[in-house]
C-alpha cells in the first residue's frame, strides 16, 4: 500500500503587505489637500498623487520630505494614523497625545502625569 503524504501549504515568509508609507491617510487625517502638501514641499500635485497611488515606492528621502510637510515625525509616516478621536478610548487618546508631546516638553508632561496619577518617579 502506498502512503500518500499531504503537504501543508508553506507559510508565507515576510510581510503580507509590502512596506508602505501612509501618505494619503495621514494627509486626510490632518485635513490637508494634495495642493497644500505640494505647496509645502515645492512640487507638483501630480507628484503627491503618484506618491499616494504607489505608497510602497516612497523611499526614505521622500518619506522625510513628506513627513516634514505634514509636520509629523518620519517614523509615523510608515504607520497608519490613529482613528478619529471620537472612536478612540480615553487611554488611546492619552497615548496619542503623549506621542505628540515635543521632546523639549517631555519632562514637563511626565511631571504632570505623575501629579495626576499620584506616583513619584
Amino acid at each position: 500500500m502506498i502512503a500518500l503524504l499531504a503537504f501543508a501549504p508553506m507559510d508565507r515568509i515576510g510581510r503580507k503587505h509590502p512596506f508602505r508609507a501612509y501618505v494619503r491617510e495621514w494627509r486626510e487625517h490632518l485635513g490637508l489637500s494634495q495642493e497644500q502638501v505640494a505647496a509645502r514641499i515645492g512640487c507638483s500635485v501630480g507628484t503627491i498623487s503618484k506618491k499616494e497611488k504607489n505608497p510602497e515606492r516612497v523611499d526614505g528621502q521622500w518619506g522625510k520630505i513628506i513627513a516634514d510637510a505634514l509636520n509629523i515625525e518620519d517614523s509615523r509616516l510608515w504607520q497608519p494614523p490613529p482613528p478619529p478621536i471620537e472612536r478612540q478610548s480615553p487611554r488611546d487618546r492619552l497615548r496619542n497625545a503623549v506621542e505628540d508631546v515635543p521632546e523639549d516638553r517631555a519632562e514637563e508632561a511626565a511631571q504632570l502625569l505623575r501629579v495626576i496619577t499620584g506616583k513619584r518617579a
